[in-house]
């Protein structure tokens, strides 16, 4: 029975971690972005 548990409980946290990664992941294109313009700008 405890498999079953730690598999619904895994579905359950599935989503919340992606959502997690997705916005982690925007965070740091923008700041890649923002280097890649600054670069710019220096030459």
């Amino acid at each position: 029975g405890e498999t079953v548990v730690s598999e619904k409980g895994i579905g359950m946290l599935i989503p919340v971690f992606s959502i997690v990664f997705l916005v982690l992941a925007n965070r740091a294109i923008k700041k890649d972005e923002d280097l890649v313009k600054s670069v710019d700008r220096l030459r």
